[in-house]
């Protein structure tokens, strides 16, 4: 999240493994003049092992345009760059409040090849651009595509003790496709489906909330999954909308729907249900091994079993069901 600080808040320590990006905007209307000042980076991951300082610049591109980029200088031997550099982009008044802000942080070794460290996107709709007060922001590891379907925050869990996976939700954001609904929707929920290979074997979902282009849910849902089921092991985490009539549509209470079918009821709280024939898929992503996922989202899989007993949390694109396959194999038809 972007909050605004003081440039010498160093209480704002970051949260996220990648490091955190100080920044200030200023608009200048009559020169249709967009001021970028790059103050700051802290905390950024250093090169393994042991470690090390690195070499960070950070390059700048206001989004869609990808063409147009402006580069800070080079800073030598450090985790903690300062920067103090301000760039100039020609943005018109017309065009400013529909662009993206993106600071693309990169490690230049010495081979001269660069290393992406992470992405700081600001949407300038949102952003204060007249005082010039300096704010803040996470580092992501990816930079979503400006007319994606936006994306949902997960953090994952595998404890091998007692054979859980505990899937958190936490956020959903940029969900700039809402307009391709009806208007009436009620609520949003987000279904996880565990699937061993191609069949479904539990489905569990949260809450339903008040719907909007950022979501806040933080949930938590577990799942048994033995050992020897990890090869074929896959799930699909699916936001719903609610529309009237739906047994989900009440915001905020959970209720199983009328199906007959059997449904999750481990521990971890959330309600187990097989969804409602008035609801609709938003989008999804779909976590697990090299069969099923490609990315981050494999990536992600092969961290939660590489580190057994640690939370680890990432930020995925949400795709729309067709193109991720309903949980199919990669690949197949």
């Amino acid at each position: 999240s972007h909050r605004t600080t003081s440039e010498e808040d160093d209480l704002s320590s970051s949260d996220s493994p990648n490091g955190r990006l100080w920044y200030s905007l200023l608009y200048n209307p009559e020169l249709e003049e967009l001021a970028v000042t790059l103050i700051k980076v802290k905390d950024l991951p250093g090169r393994a092992p042991g470690n090390n300082p690195r070499d960070p610049f950070v390059k700048m591109y206001v989004l869609p345009d990808e063409r147009t980029v402006r580069v800070s200088t080079v800073k030598r031997k450090t985790l903690n760059p300062v920067y103090n550099e301000t760039l100039l982009f020609v943005v018109s008044r017309s065009d400013v409040t529909k662009r993206i802000l993106r600071f693309s942080v990169y490690d230049l070794d010495k081979r001269r090849v660069r290393h992406s460290l992470g992405h700081v996107m600001v949407n300038l709709k949102d952003a204060d651009l007249t005082t010039g007060d300096t704010r803040s922001a996470d580092l992501e590891t990816s930079a979503q595509p400006v007319s994606g379907m936006g994306d949902v925050q997960v953090s994952l869990l595998y404890q091998p003790h007692n054979d859980k996976i505990k899937v958190g939700l936490h956020r959903a954001r940029n969900l700039s496709r809402l307009s391709d609904f009806p208007k009436n929707i009620m609520g949003a929920y987000i279904r996880i489906q565990l699937f061993y290979g191609h069949k479904c074997h539990r489905v569990k979902r949260t809450l339903a909330v008040v719907p909007g282009s950022d979501i806040t849910f933080n949930e938590s849902l577990s799942f048994t999954v033995q050992g020897r089921q990890f090869d074929s092991c896959n799930i699909a985490i699916s936001l719903m909308l609610t529309f009237p009539g739906s047994s989900a549509s009440a915001v905020k209470q959970a209720s199983t729907t009328g199906s007959s079918r059997p449904s999750g009821t481990g521990g971890g709280g959330g309600v187990p249900t097989t969804g409602d024939n008035s609801d609709r898929e938003y989008g999804r992503v779909v976590l697990g091994p090299f069969m099923y996922a490609r990315g981050e989202e494999l990536a992600h899989w092969q961290e939660m079993l590489g580190h057994p007993k640690a939370v680890s949390t990432k930020w995925h694109a949400l795709t729309n069901s067709s193109s991720s396959g309903h949980s199919q194999a990669v690949g197949s038809p």
